[in-house]
């Protein structure tokens, strides 16, 4: 099961590059949702050699994140971590995946169905051939 999701928003910080004593690295994305009602600052993290994909970004760029969602528990407490895989100026398109392709868009409310099209008008009843009592 792909867990694969994308995020358009305006960036509000690039976080300092974190070196853990294991040698791990991450750096955090945070960007603005650009909701008019209710605006979101969601928190990326990008790790290991993906942190180089935001270190060139500025507060007020518009990107598109793509992101999946990991999960853990620790001591009885449950964690959740939106780690981004790639980082694109949003009116780029990705390269080989769409939403269109199967692709959940978080943060985007689903396309309206397509109209019926109009059925074409029913035949008039002939009065003398129909037969129903009513």
């Amino acid at each position: 099961m792909a867990n694969n999701y994308e995020m358009t928003g305006s960036v509000v910080k690039v976080g300092e590059l974190q070196t853990f004593p294991s040698g791990f690295t991450k750096r955090e994305l945070v960007i603005n949702d650009n909701d008019p009602r209710f605006p979101q600052e969601i928190a990326f993290s990008f790790t290991k050699d993906r942190a180089a994909l935001i270190e060139n970004l500025n507060q007020g760029d518009l990107v598109t994140v793509s992101f999946d969602i990991r999960g853990r528990s620790y001591q009885e407490r449950h964690f959740v971590d939106l780690n981004g895989w790639r980082c694109r100026p949003a009116d780029q398109p990705a390269a080989g995946a769409s939403p269109a392709q199967g692709m959940p868009v978080a943060g985007a409310s689903a396309a309206a169905p397509a109209a019926p099209a109009p059925a074409a008008p029913a035949p008039a009843a002939d009065p003398l051939t129909d037969d129903l009592p009513f």
